[in-house]
């Protein structure tokens, strides 16, 4: 069909008219996707953001303390702004590694691994529960009151403060009657002295040596106190107020006591020394090593079904550090798991909690050596 020349340039407008319409659509459709994509981007890069976060905000765990009836992890959940390699240099700089480090504590419930930020501010050492539940002692961090006893309701974690003196370590008896501190009323100055508070009556007494801060315990009976002064181990009863000289050690600057802890049964005390773990019987004072540990400190938990604790020949890997049972019936350690462990607790007869690399809580069976994570999420191998 023959068509005029009107007929032909309004047949060509209109064709164009497609052509730009199409385009334009095309346009638009890419700008849409554009848009989209922009938009997913950056819900992606929030939400990337936003994990991270709520990773960094607890990037470092320290000091587990189990509740007395094993459903709770107290625990010092740090925020670390240097690099993770300087971690111990700061915590070793007691009193000036808060420019470095936020420290709350948190409560993780078990078994999810559900965890509850308190909003308390907490050094990371000398965390202990209350025997009945009810409440944790702890060494404030709040600015206002740094290094200062606060007792914190678990219920509604109202506080109230044990002492303004400058505190590290810090336990109930097994009765909960009475409070054991270390404290320095002339920090950095003066000596460590020890502290022991009846809670009904509020009498403190205060035996006047220069102790080792961070090693005390109770006996199981709960009316005495064990601590030392790096080379001797004291007993003191609580009622009568009398001390005694459990064990003394030759004074040299490369050896010294530390890690005390009271076996099950009230019989023996147990302590390290030169890279061995051992115990003195409280009735005869006789001195018996028990196992070897191949590293400068030694974390460890004694309770009726063993002593839990770590050990690593390797000066170079973390992954080689071993989560191990001391049986003293059988006198040898089982192996239970390996790699990047810190602080084992018995959870309970069968169960042992750790941390594990910095910021992580595992359960590992205490006979099958499997392992769960509970924090930060569920994980098992």
């Amino acid at each position: 069909k023959l068509l005029t020349m009107e007929e032909g340039l309004n047949r060509q407008d209109a064709k164009d008219a497609k052509k730009r319409t199409e385009r334009r659509g095309r346009k638009l459709e890419i700008w849409g996707l554009a848009a989209i994509a922009t938009l997913a981007a950056a819900a992606g890069c929030f939400w990337i953001f936003f994990l991270r976060q709520v990773a960094l905000d607890v990037d470092t765990l320290a000091d587990p303390a189990v509740s007395p009836d094993g459903k709770l992890v107290a625990v010092v959940g740090m925020k670390t702004y240097r690099a993770a390699e300087k971690l111990n240099q700061v915590l070793l700089r007691l009193g000036t590694y808060l420019d470095d480090i936020d420290s709350h504590l948190y409560l993780v419930r078990l078994p999810d691994g559900i965890i509850q930020k308190t909003g308390i501010d907490v050094l990371p050492h000398g965390l202990s529960w209350r025997p009945d539940g009810s409440e944790i002692c702890l060494i404030s961090a709040a600015e206002n009151d740094f290094s200062s006893l606060q007792r914190i309701s678990v219920s509604g974690f109202s506080k109230e403060k044990v002492t303004s003196a400058h505190c590290f370590k810090a336990c109930y008896s097994p009765s909960g009657e009475y409070l054991a501190y270390t404290q320095n009323p002339t920090f950095p100055n003066g000596k460590w002295n020890l502290v022991i508070e009846s809670l009904p009556s509020g009498k403190r007494t205060r035996i006047i040596e220069d102790v080792d801060p961070g090693y005390i315990c109770w006996h199981r009976g709960g009316k005495k106190v064990y601590y030392t002064n790096r080379h001797q181990i004291f007993e003191q009863d609580v009622e009568s107020a009398q001390k005694r000289v459990l064990l003394s050690i030759q004074q040299d600057e490369d050896t010294w006591i530390a890690d005390l802890v009271c076996s099950p049964d009230g019989s023996l005390l147990g302590f390290r020394s030169e890279g061995v773990f051992q115990t003195v019987d409280l009735e005869t004072g006789e001195v018996t090593q028990l196992f070897e540990y191949h590293q400068p400190w030694l974390e460890f938990d004694w309770k009726d079904q063993g002593i839990c604790y770590i050990d690593n020949s390797s000066s170079q890997s973390l992954q080689d550090t071993k989560l191990l049972v001391y049986r003293p019936e059988e006198e040898r350690s089982l192996e239970v798991a390996r790699g990047p462990i810190t602080c084992p607790r018995w959870l309970d007869r069968s169960h042992i909690l750790v941390r594990q690399s910095l910021n992580e809580l595992w359960i590992y069976e205490a006979g099958s050596g499997r392992g769960k994570r509970i924090f930060p999420g569920p994980s098992t191998k």
